[in-house]
């Protein structure tokens, strides 16, 4: 259960991981041709560095964990209506077959980059 006194920085980390996941979407869906690869990287990773480095927060282990899962099912979500909708289709990196295994790399590791720099920043 989420408590009352993490809500609002939830809610703020979730806004911030939306609006970038947003922007990704907006700009896929202009062009579908190129791939944004840092895209899912930065709305899983965000939302747990915006919870740590806001002092006015009060952030916990427990609060950067939760915006971390949070933005990595953002990252997915976006990733998921990008392929869906056909707009994930230029180039992937080497190592990834296309750009939606690409996306879902990116994202979780995005997550996790967010999430370990986000329980440094708490325990400074």
């Amino acid at each position: 259960m989420i408590t009352t006194t993490e809500r609002p920085g939830l809610l703020r980390a979730t806004a911030w991981g939306a609006g970038f996941a947003a922007l990704w979407l907006a700009v896929a869906a202009l062009r579908p041709d190129s791939t944004f690869h840092l895209a899912p990287f930065l709305v899983a990773g965000v939302p747990p560095l915006v919870i740590a480095f806001d002092d006015s927060l009060g952030a916990t282990a427990r609060s950067v964990t939760i915006a971390a899962a949070t933005g990595v099912g953002l990252a997915l979500l976006a990733t998921t209506i990008l392929a869906v909708v056909g707009r994930l289709d230029g180039a992937a990196l080497e190592p990834f077959g296309n750009a939606v295994a690409e996306s879902v790399a990116a994202a979780i590791a995005g997550g996790a980059t967010g999430w370990i720099i986000g329980l440094v920043g708490v325990r400074r």
